[in-house]
């Protein structure tokens, strides 16, 4: 086969060097050659593309080996290139979940050749196609968390689950889509979204949990599948009669001796600069004192006086553009205000730092770190 294969031979070292290098054996030169029944080749291919390929177009290669190439032992040729054909899973999720998804890209591709995984005695992945398309999350982790907080379920929580889940999945007419978990603190109602949002996820579904208003400290939550389309709503008689934010977060608090640590756990979130304000001057409302106001100066930066005549000043403190204080600042000894600049950053002045205030001056504000360690003069 040697000489066959290599012509003008005039020596057996001559025979024995393949490309330069001398081979130990005869055996060993044909094996070079690919003469000799073996997966050496196929090795040889995946290591040249390892050097400019991308690990999508490996696998494509990969497959494309398994479905034409016949292959001795597909297994281990996953073994050895394992580290190129799941190098972008390995970097979008984990070491250890990366090559799940690499080997539910190869089902897909072998699907062409009709073969599979199991067929070629490869790992089997349960990970729906689309997934590889869509994947906001590693579903993987997902499966393993949901097995895991499954077992710690007892008998009426997973009885629970599974109502939810067929709820969920379940597109009959004629199925319940409302449901409200109630109980004292502490019997596992988080426990029960958990393994709800980890199973679905695990699935290869997107599920989203959102807080109805009013109720969050009873840990209602909606379950929104994007791949259908539809949403589980909670109906109107969950809802309080009090849509007050301020009366359901402050209420229980007496403003004259209140501490920082109460309120640091307490937010109200505003999709506007305009209810923001609202909603502090009514905070400010509950708490003792005079109230000082700070009136800002607004003038148009232009020479034109056409714009002086379109701009009047009066619509300049209208408006109350992001990152800018409100025309009319109403503060109290006490409040909590937030820094919008970098006023002093090696300081601890920056964009979003929380002081309290201790004294309102004409021109000056004082106040003080939240642990109070410290006094800053704000111009």
């Amino acid at each position: 086969m040697l000489l066959l294969r290599k012509s003008g031979a005039i020596s057996f070292d001559d025979i024995l060097t393949i490309n330069g290098l001398r081979c130990i054996t005869f055996q060993q030169a044909c094996q070079e050659y690919g003469l000799l029944r073996g997966d050496q080749q196929w090795h040889d291919a995946l290591n040249e593309a390892a050097q400019f390929q991308s690990p999508r177009q490996m696998r494509m290669l990969f497959a494309m080996i398994c479905g034409f190439g016949e292959v001795e032992d597909i297994p281990d040729l996953w073994v050895q290139h394992q580290v190129s054909l799941c190098e972008d899973f390995v970097h979008r999720y984990s070491e250890q979940t990366g090559p799940h998804y690499a080997l539910a890209d190869i089902e897909e591709l072998l699907t062409s050749y009709n073969l599979s995984l199991q067929k070629l005695h490869l790992p089997t992945v349960d990970l729906p196609a689309s997934v590889l398309e869509r994947a906001n999350f590693d579903v993987v982790e997902e499966q393993a968390k949901a097995n895991s907080y499954a077992m710690q379920l007892n008998s009426e929580p997973r009885n629970v689950v599974e109502i939810l889940l067929s709820a969920v999945y379940n597109n009959a007419a004629d199925t319940p889509k409302c449901y409200f978990l109630d109980g004292p603190a502490g019997t596992g109602k988080t426990f029960v979204y958990s393994t709800l949002l980890h199973t679905i996820r695990g699935r290869g579904d997107d599920v989203i949990p959102v807080a109805s208003t009013g109720i969050l400290v009873l840990g209602c939550w909606t379950l929104e599948r994007k791949k259908s389309g539809s949403t589980i709503q909670l109906p109107l008689q969950c809802y309080p009669t009090i849509q007050d934010p301020i009366h359901q977060l402050y209420s229980d608090i007496d403003f004259s001796s209140v501490t920082p640590q109460e309120l640091k756990g307490r937010a109200v979130l505003t999709v506007n600069n305009e209810r923001s304000m609202e909603i502090n001057n009514k905070v400010l409302e509950f708490m003792p004192g005079n109230e000082t106001v700070y009136k800002a100066v607004d003038m148009i930066m232009s020479e034109d006086p056409q714009d002086q005549l379109t701009f009047p000043e009066e619509f300049l403190n209208s408006l109350t553009p992001t990152g800018l204080p409100p025309y009319e600042l109403n503060l109290k000894i006490g409040c909590i205000i937030m820094l919008l600049r970098n006023l002093a950053p090696s300081k601890g002045l920056c964009n979003g730092t929380r002081l309290i205030i201790t004294k309102l001056q004409q021109n000056i504000i004082q106040a003080k770190s939240i642990d109070g360690t410290e006094t800053f003069l704000i111009p």
